[in-house]
């Protein structure tokens, strides 16, 4: 059991933190109203307050014991638990509050934070900052919004919100679709590449496959739209050959009436639709005709001239 499990909760009306919250406070913020309910109880309703003097660390002279007994808790001031710069006692260089707070809330290890908090704690330690992520984006809304900073903080909130709820689907719902998928070991030139097939909605399939090692994906979803995506290792190789013949073998299919001929029609950028088959007749196009059509022949594939 956990010391989260068995230390008593306390009741907390107020998080304190410097004025204009950096990337860093907000993140710890949210850590502690999404995952602060093993230690503490009324975070979800607990005032976000902003005091001045926000790196003297003497906002304060009480100790972080006394300031929760009081309902309060610091992120980033105050020389307390959650507060990096503290005084006296150095806090290492994988440091910053955001990790601080999940370290305590025993949360450092949950794969879906794992981008968070790295981003975070680049940001905060060593200044890796981009115009346009997410800490440049609040910098900027402190300067159009100078009387209302719960406005940035409320869109940072939100957007990190969004961010965990992709990473959690990432790592546990696109898992299970992962396991779904038909994994084929193909020739490519002088090496042997994995191949995955799949019927799924999901947007983070592709991604998922990719960390797995998997060099080409198909993805067909509900829809009938079929996709395919490639890794570092194919990078190089051009679809316009797959694309014609993918496009060739569904005219067959359906028996158009007035098939398309032209090469470079043939191979015309765009996602590789499935040409009007009709959704029963897509019912097993992936997984039964690519393999028997396309994939069972690869040596000839990936020898084709990608040139248009």
């Amino acid at each position: 059991m956990t010391t989260a499990q068995t230390t008593e909760r306390v009741k907390i009306h107020t998080i304190t933190t410097h004025v204009r919250p950096h990337i860093d406070e907000i993140v710890a913020l949210w850590l502690l109203k999404e995952f602060g309910q093993t230690r503490y109880t009324g975070l979800r309703t607990a005032k976000l307050e902003f005091r001045k003097g926000d790196n003297s660390n003497t906002t304060t002279a009480n100790t972080v014991v006394d300031l929760e007994e009081q309902g309060i808790i610091a992120i980033g001031i105050g020389n307390g638990r959650f507060d990096e710069h503290k005084k006296g006692r150095d806090v290492p260089e994988d440091q910053c509050a955001a990790t601080l707070v999940a370290q305590f809330l025993g949360i450092k290890d949950d794969p879906a934070l794992k981008q968070i908090l790295k981003f975070t704690l680049n940001n905060d330690r060593k200044g890796a900052a981009h115009p346009f992520d997410i800490a440049g984006i609040i910098k900027a809304m402190y300067e159009q919004h100078p009387n209302n900073p719960m406005k940035a903080v409320k869109w940072a909130l939100a957007a990190i919100s969004a961010k965990y709820a992709e990473q959690f689907a990432f790592h546990n719902g696109t898992v299970e679709e992962f396991a779904k998928a038909k994994i084929v070991e193909i020739d490519f030139y002088d090496n042997k590449i994995r191949l995955a097939i799949v019927e799924s909605d999901d947007t983070q399939f592709s991604k998922y496959a990719r960390s797995q090692g998997i060099a080409i994906i198909i993805q067909k979803n509900s829809s009938g739209n079929v996709q395919i995506f490639t890794n570092k290792t194919v990078a190089a190789f051009r679809l316009f050959d797959v694309a014609r013949i993918l496009r060739h073998a569904e005219q067959q299919r359906r028996s158009a009436a007035n098939p398309v001929t032209d090469w470079k029609e043939l191979a015309a950028a765009g996602m590789l639709a499935n040409c009007g088959i009709t959704r029963k007749k897509q019912k097993r196009f992936l997984t039964a005709v690519l393999p028997r059509r396309v994939l069972s022949r690869p040596s000839w594939i990936w020898t084709l001239s990608s040139k248009r």
